[in-house]
């Protein structure tokens, strides 16, 4: 039977991680780190599963972040890689895991485990709390839940998730818990059938004020099962130069947009003003390339609109439309009927 490994990221260092990781290519190499020798160079090794989830911050609950399904390990301190190549021969040096160089750069950890591309996935903005509740975790030999904390869960979630955990396998017993493997997060990754892309005019949103509410739009989504992808509002630590510059940064933030775009099931595009309107005359129309569909022509998604305003641009008449509101929360709730409904 195949392991599963959960491991967590902090989220501050989510959208580095994700902009590195789609820095030169649409086809990302997963990757991810850690110093734990125990778990992570007995347990994580090539067709286990890594499930990365971030810690709750800044009002954002647990999310699933990635699933990697491993295919190779190295490792990047030349003093221990010569250490555990004698107990693990098969073990690399950094440099021999044809992964970007900046990507080994990132990491400040020594071992690197290595996904396949095409058996791995990024996931959009999520809820992951229950899944983490119910996940049986096996530690110095005995299976333990974050559920059993009760309500003082929260605080025990940085110290337990600090390094990788091995999941119990599924069926396996000790007291009154009984491991439901990885199917806990298995499920959470089927809401990605319910995955929604945000589209938004960045200087219309900033001109509104709305910065604060359209994210809040996101987390309500997330509290109600669905995944959004959402750029700059949802990436901390991305400074947003206007909409979708040709920085190099932006270069980046783009290629996560297609991967996310391309793995959405619908588009929500905020009805603004001037949505659908290159920010320079002659510049590249990146919201219009959004709603019609330039950004991933193969991809076939809904479209809905979500007004923040009552005169809305041409392009977006043709579409169906949400009601206006400035609660976040029954945005969301009108956003998940829509869903429902054309969706399933």
């Amino acid at each position: 039977m195949d392991s599963h490994v959960i491991a967590y990221l902090q989220r501050p260092r989510l959208p580095i991680w994700k902009r590195i990781t789609v820095a030169r290519t649409d086809q990302p190499n997963f990757a991810y780190s850690s110093n734990d020798e125990r778990v992570f160079l007995n347990q994580v090794v090539p067709c286990c599963t890594l499930w990365v989830v971030s810690i709750p911050y800044d009002g954002w609950p647990p999310e699933l972040t990635a699933r990697i399904k491993v295919i190779d390990r190295g490792v990047v301190a030349s003093k221990k890689l010569t250490k555990w190549r004698r107990r693990i021969p098969e073990l690399k040096a950094a440099t021999e895991l044809s992964l970007d160089p900046a990507l080994i750069d990132y990491f400040p950890e020594d071992i690197i485990a290595v996904g396949d591309p095409n058996l791995s996935e990024f996931f959009g903005h999520n809820n992951a709390e229950k899944a983490v509740l119910d996940l049986a975790l096996v530690r110095e030999g005995h299976i333990e839940r974050l559920r059993d904390f009760g309500p003082h869960w929260l605080p025990s979630y940085g110290r337990k998730f600090h390094r990788p955990a091995l999941i119990a396998d599924a069926g396996m017993e000790q007291g009154a818990i009984v491991s439901p493997g990885a199917e806990p997060l298995n499920s959470l990754k089927k809401t990605a059938a319910k995955t929604v892309f945000i589209s938004y005019k960045w200087n219309d949103i900033k001109k509104l004020g709305k910065q604060r509410f359209l994210l809040r739009i996101a987390r309500e989504m997330a509290r109600s099962d669905m995944m959004v992808w959402l750029d700059k509002l949802a990436l901390p630590g991305y400074a947003p130069k206007g909409d979708h510059s040709e920085t190099e940064e932006d270069k980046k933030v783009k290629r996560l947009l297609k991967y996310g775009y391309e793995r959405s099931a619908a588009l929500v595009a905020i009805g603004t003003p001037n949505y659908g309107q290159p920010t320079r005359p002659g510049g590249e129309n990146w919201t219009l390339g959004e709603l019609t569909g330039e950004l991933a022509p193969n991809k076939n998604i809904k479209r809905v609109v979500l007004p923040f305003t009552k005169k809305l641009p041409e392009c977006l008449r043709e579409y169906a439309k949400l009601p206006i509101s400035d609660d976040a929360s029954a945005a969301a709730s009108y956003l998940k009927d829509w869903m429902n409904q054309e969706c399933g």
